[in-house]
């Protein structure tokens, strides 16, 4: 079907172009087998990836069933191993229980506010079903480093391309100052009052994170700095760490 066309297209072609047909169907073979040679590339990686996908989801979800299984005694028999007392080691778990839970609290509320606004962005400037794509707003919120933008982004271009420049501004504003800047101040807000740390210091250890360890360092920062916090109060009530002694220019 394909050797068919190229013949028709050459004998179009060469009708009303000054090159010979063979030439005109030597560079059309050349064109699909190179375009043949991508898609076949191109389907490859994507069965590649989908079968990558089902493989991690099925060990995932196995290893999710032994872990809500088994893992308290897991969580005790690792906890033996640690090299401190437990009152210390109990104390660092409840401390990276809690950082845990706060960050995916933090996730959780950011979700929701993206999505409610997200939605009211739509609702007033007319947009169609503005419930249906705050929802889409909040689950694609979760996502690391794209987040709404991968709802809203969209509709600012499909404005402009139908001449409604004034809508998309609007909505290009409400989505990057108001809708954008939600993660960057409830999450610390969030985390920090369930951590019971300064919000500053924990939006300083999710940026720190993100950049050492990629999406999982907003997770990873908090607890980080929470572990670390949780030593230093355990030395401190051992008498570890030595008071500070001010000093005097004078002397």
């Amino acid at each position: 079907m394909i050797a068919h066309s190229t013949d028709q297209i050459a004998d179009a072609l060469a009708t009303h172009l000054p090159v010979s047909k063979e030439t005109i169907r030597t560079e059309l073979d050349s064109g699909m087998r190179s375009g043949v040679h991508y898609l076949a590339g191109r389907t490859q990686a994507v069965i590649k990836n989908i079968v990558s996908i089902l493989v991690i989801a099925v060990l995932a979800n196995i290893l999710l069933y032994y872990l809500l299984r088994h893992g308290e005694s897991w969580l005790a028999r690792g906890a033996a191993l640690l090299p401190l007392s437990p009152h210390i080691t109990a104390t660092l778990l409840r401390v990276t229980h809690r950082s845990i839970v706060a960050n995916l609290n933090g996730v959780l509320a950011v979700a929701l506010a993206q999505g409610l606004f997200l939605g009211l962005g739509f609702w007033f400037l007319g947009i169609g079903s503005p419930m249906l794509w705050g929802l889409f707003g909040a689950i694609a919120s979760v996502i690391p480093f794209v987040g709404a933008t991968l709802i809203w982004v969209p509709f600012v271009i499909g404005l402009i391309l139908i001449g409604a420049y004034w809508k998309a501004l609007m909505l290009g504003l409400w989505g990057g100052l108001v809708v954008g800047s939600l993660d960057n101040i409830l999450r610390p807000l969030i985390v920090g009052t369930q951590e019971k740390e300064h919000p500053i210091l924990l939006g300083f250890a999710m940026l720190g994170g993100t950049y050492a360890f990629g999406p999982l360092g907003l997770i990873l920062g908090p607890l980080a700095v929470s572990l670390t916090g949780g030593v230093v109060q355990e030395l401190h009530s051992l008498g570890t760490i030595a008071q500070p002694i001010p000093l005097r220019l004078d002397q």
